[in-house]
C-alpha cells in the first residue's frame, strides 16, 4: 500500500460543478488495480461499464504501460471517489493515455475534474508532454461535457475521433506549458 498525502485542494480550480464543497483529495497508488476494477464494476450498473469503458467485465490485467491509482477525499473519512490510471504510449513515451472514473455515490461534485487536475500532475512528473482522453460516443452525457468544456476554453482540446472498433472522440491536453 501506499501513504496517504494531500495533493491537491479544489479551492485552487475553477469550474468544477454547481454546489460543490471545497475539499483536499488523495491519491494513492493502487497495488491490485483488478481488484480496484472489480470493485467499481459491482458499484455500477454493467451498461455503464459497456458504455464507458466497453468491458463486458472489468479486465483481469494491465494494459502494457499502465498505472492505476486510487482517490480519496479527505472531507469523507476513507471514502473513495474514484480512480484513474495513465499508459504511456508503446511507441512515443512523451504521451500518456487517461483513464478516469468517479463512483456513482461521488458523481456531480467536480471529481472529474479534480483527478483529471490531478492525472495531468502525475503524468508531467513522468515526463509527459501530450496527454490524451478517449470517450465513447456511447458516453454521451461525459462526451458533451468535455465539448462544452473545450468550447469554453478548457485545458482538453478535441483531437480527432476513431470509428474503429467503436466511435469515440479524442482530446488532447498539452502539458509542455
Amino acid at each position: 500500500m501506499g501513504d496517504l498525502r494531500p495533493l491537491i485542494t479544489s479551492d485552487s480550480l475553477t469550474n468544477v460543478g454547481e454546489g460543490f464543497k471545497p475539499s483536499e483529495i488523495y491519491v494513492w497508488k493502487c497495488e491490485e488495480p483488478v481488484l480496484l476494477w472489480w470493485t467499481y464494476s459491482q458499484a455500477v450498473e454493467s451498461r455503464e461499464l459497456w458504455d464507458s469503458f466497453r468491458w463486458k467485465e472489468p479486465p483481469k490485467t494491465l494494459r502494457f504501460g499502465e498505472r492505476v491509482w486510487r482517490v480519496f477525499d479527505t472531507t469523507h473519512p476513507r471514502w473513495e471517489i474514484g480512480w484513474f490510471s495513465l499508459r504511456l504510449d508503446p511507441v512515443d513515451p512523451t504521451v500518456a493515455y487517461l483513464v478516469r472514473a468517479v463512483y456513482p455515490k461521488a458523481r456531480r461534485r467536480g471529481y472529474r475534474v479534480l483527478i483529471g487536475e490531478e492525472a495531468t500532475r502525475i503524468a508531467k512528473a513522468m515526463g509527459v508532454e501530450w496527454l490524451m482522453l478517449e470517450i465513447l460516443d456511447s458516453n454521451s452525457e461525459h462526451l458533451a461535457r468535455q465539448h462544452a468544456e473545450a468550447a469554453n476554453g478548457g485545458p482538453w482540446q478535441p483531437a480527432g475521433m476513431m470509428s474503429r472498433p467503436f466511435l469515440s472522440y479524442f482530446f488532447a491536453r498539452d502539458l509542455r506549458e
